[in-house]
């Protein structure tokens, strides 16, 4: 897997531009991580919504009863 980005940071006065720092593969940390020997760090959320692969694979899976099961369940349960 690849990635590359760029983070623009604003200017700090009036007279000076924007920041352009390069993103890549090294820069990311993934969802779960640890992170330790280090005195601070700077994070940036990207990829979020609905859309991701994470949040579309995190649903509940569909039943694998049929509909003649599933009615069948339910009469027994109404007799008994």
């Amino acid at each position: 897997h690849t990635f590359q980005g760029k983070l623009t940071l604003p200017p700090f006065d009036q007279t000076d531009e924007c920041i352009d720092l390069p993103l890549d593969a090294e820069n990311v940390i993934l969802r779960g991580a640890v992170l330790r020997n280090t005195e601070w760090m700077i994070g940036v959320a990207f990829f979020t919504g609905t859309d991701t692969k994470l949040v579309q694979n995190s649903f509940k899976t569909p039943s694998k009863f049929s509909q003649l099961d599933i009615l069948m369940n339910y009469t027994v349960m109404v007799i008994l």
